[in-house]
């Protein structure tokens, strides 16, 4: 009986580690992707991995986090896209914690020190005008880290939405709903020349 129990246990310790090496993988693999702003053309290989080396399904997947298979599969196989709330429950379902931040590059101060450049910008001044949507959001927000971004480039919502491509009034949903899309989250890094820095850390 001891035996057999001690050999339970040991297995527990190999499936464990290799889960961590595993998430060991996934953040490199994320590193290398997100180097410079950029997620390659496979955004969710890194989940797809995880899966499989959880042997769970593409089926078995869909039906934890409560959307349909043959979504599932689109999000995987022909969108490589899903929104940060589908990440973050797939995360969830693989006991994974995980999350996302930005990280800007330096700005660099003019002749004038009440100016700077930002991203070949000019910005007079620090004139960081952004609505309350933004200004106000909980430190337990999934978007966060994307308002603290926005407060740190010091642009006004116009200035911002201009600079990423995406109109303003669609930041206003974004933060309703707490919300956004992987590929949004990288065409921003990409406009602003930022790095994306994914955690990814097992739950105990």
């Amino acid at each position: 009986m001891e035996q057999k129990v001690k050999q339970l246990n040991e297995k527990g310790k190999q499936a464990s580690e290799k889960r961590k090496e595993s998430i060991k993988r996934m953040r490199e693999e994320m590193r290398k992707k997100t180097e410079g702003g950029n997620l390659s053309a496979t955004r969710l290989g890194f989940v797809r991995t995880l899966m499989e080396n959880r042997q769970i399904t593409v089926k078995e997947m869909s039906e934890r986090i409560g959307i349909t298979p043959q979504m599932m599969s689109y999000i995987f196989n022909v969108n490589d896209d899903c929104t940060l709330d589908v990440l973050y429950r797939m995360m969830n379902e693989m006991n994974i914690d995980c999350s996302v931040s930005y990280e800007l590059p330096a700005p660099k101060k003019q002749k004038n020190a009440a100016n700077y450049e930002f991203g070949g910008d000019v910005i007079v001044g620090k004139r960081n005008i952004l609505p309350d949507y933004v200004q106000n959001v909980p430190a337990d927000a999934r978007l966060r880290f994307l308002a603290d971004t926005m407060k740190e480039t010091e642009l006004n919502l116009v200035e911002f939405s201009d600079k990423v491509g995406i109109f303003r009034q669609a930041f206003r949903r974004f933060f309703k709903k707490d919300d956004i899309k992987i590929s949004q989250i990288c065409d921003i890094a990409n406009a602003l020349g930022a790095k994306i820095h994914w955690q990814l850390n097992e739950i105990k």
